[in-house]
C-alpha cells in the first residue's frame, strides 16, 4: 500500500532532482504538479523562500478511500510514503511533517527544506 502511493506522488507531485542547488526547480515544478491535481487535492502553498516549500493539503483522497471502505486504520500507510519519498532523496532535501490526516488531524503540512551543499 506504501509503494503505490509513493509511486503515484512521485510520478504526479514531488519532482526528481540530482543536486540540492535544483531545489528551486523542484519548488517551481511542485508547485505547477499541485495546479494540476487540484481536482483531486485541496492543497495550498503556506510558505516559500528559496530554501523551503511548506505546503498544507486539506484533504487526502487515499485516506478518504480507506474511510469510505471502512478501514480507516490503512491511512497511515498511505502517510508514510511521504517518508520513503523523504528517505530516498535525503541528500538533495529534507522533509519535516507534524500533522497527518491518516492518523486523525484534519490537515497535512508537509514541509521540504533544501540541504546544505
Amino acid at each position: 500500500m506504501t509503494t503505490v502511493v509513493k509511486i503515484i506522488a512521485e510520478v504526479s507531485l514531488i519532482p526528481k532532482i540530482h543536486h540540492p542547488v535544483e531545489f528551486g526547480t523542484f519548488v517551481k515544478k511542485m508547485k505547477s504538479n499541485i495546479h494540476n491535481l487540484r481536482l483531486l487535492y485541496d492543497i495550498s502553498v503556506e510558505y516559500e523562500d528559496k530554501d523551503t516549500i511548506v505546503l498544507n493539503f486539506k484533504n487526502c483522497p487515499h485516506c478518504e478511500a480507506f474511510c469510505s471502505l471502512g478501514m480507516p486504520e490503512f491511512g497511515p500507510y498511505a502517510c508514510d510514503s511521504d517518508w520513503v519519498i523523504a528517505q530516498k532523496n535525503a541528500e538533495m532535501w529534507s522533509f519535516e511533517r507534524s500533522h497527518q490526516i491518516g492518523t486523525g488531524d484534519t490537515y497535512c503540512n508537509h514541509t521540504y527544506k533544501r540541504n546544505p551543499f
